[in-house]
């Protein structure tokens, strides 16, 4: 089994290869891309799952193995670019009750920790993140 440390717990987690916790993603669209063997290549990507030292990604283009890709959230408000290298690619979409053929997932790591801003649009929002409700405001008051 594989063993990590990370700067938040130094007790090393048995089974764990990430080096950072991941938490869902919100559904939407990223933008990847790279420099591939005949030029600059351009795909998009639906996350998976994000953390401060990578994420995981599906997409039909997806980059090689090692490849250093950009990635930015598009939307009605679109992320800085964040760089990544991409550590695996692999057949199919984990997620998907049944997967088309050209569906990779991929896992990138982040070149350095993931931007705040980025991690805030992307990640789905912990229950203790979200502003009480107007429902919990006049069930909770005096």
């Amino acid at each position: 089994m594989l063993a990590t440390q990370t700067q938040d717990d130094p007790v090393a987690r048995v089974g764990e290869r990430r080096g950072s916790d991941r938490m869902p993603a919100v559904p939407g669209l990223a933008r990847l891309c790279w420099q591939g063997r005949r030029g600059p290549r351009v795909g998009t990507a639906v996350l998976r799952n994000v953390g401060r030292g990578g994420a995981l990604a599906v997409t039909s283009q997806p980059p090689p193995v090692g490849a250093t890709v950009s990635i930015r959230l598009l939307g009605p408000v679109p992320s800085d670019w964040v760089e990544a290298t991409v550590l695996d690619v692999r057949r199919g979409d984990y997620q998907a009750i049944q997967s088309t053929p050209d569906v990779r997932t991929i896992r990138l790591a982040f070149h350095r920790a993931c931007p705040g801003a980025f991690l805030a649009a992307a990640a789905v929002p912990e229950v203790d993140d979200l502003p009480p409700t107007d429902e919990f405001l006049l069930i909770s008051a005096p």
